[in-house]
């Protein structure tokens, strides 16, 4: 798999495992890195986090065929609740806590920030309530290494 690939993954393993929190009020139930249809979603799968991969910035190297990146993460957070603000809120605080325990990525980056919280109008009135979270993700690799 390319770095880039396994730092995707390594970000969905990570939550998939560190945001099932009993002792909180809620938790992310699903994280899926596949698009949903959030009124199609089971009430059991709610929180539920959609990540996908998204813009990336490279600089190329003048000798080695070194290549810094730059990778941008989108995660969409969806809540079903008659307290939705709250809801995003607490779950955005599980969801940073989770992603900053290992800013390596399992070695596979130099660093990972939150660079970016953005709500994402679904309909306010309604019970659904979205979170757009951009992670950025700076890692290097040598060209042909991978």
């Amino acid at each position: 798999m390319s770095k880039r690939e396994n730092i995707v993954a390594d970000i969905v393993d990570t939550l998939v495992t560190t945001t099932k929190d009993d002792t909180t009020r809620l938790t992310i139930k699903k994280v899926t890195r596949e698009p949903v249809i959030v009124e199609d979603l089971a009430a059991t799968a709610m929180p539920c986090l959609y990540v996908q991969s998204a813009t990336e910035i490279r600089e190329y190297g003048t000798m080695g065929g070194e290549i810094d990146g730059e990778l941008e993460i989108l995660m969409h957070l969806y809540v079903n609740s008659n307290t939705r603000d709250s809801d995003r809120n607490l779950l955005l605080e599980i969801l940073e806590n989770a992603i900053m325990v290992d800013t390596t990525r399992n070695s596979n980056a130099v660093d990972t920030k939150l660079t970016n919280v953005e709500l994402v109008e679904t309909g306010e009135y309604g019970p659904y309530a979205s979170l757009a979270v951009t992670v950025v993700v700076d890692y290097n690799y040598i060209r042909g290494a991978e």
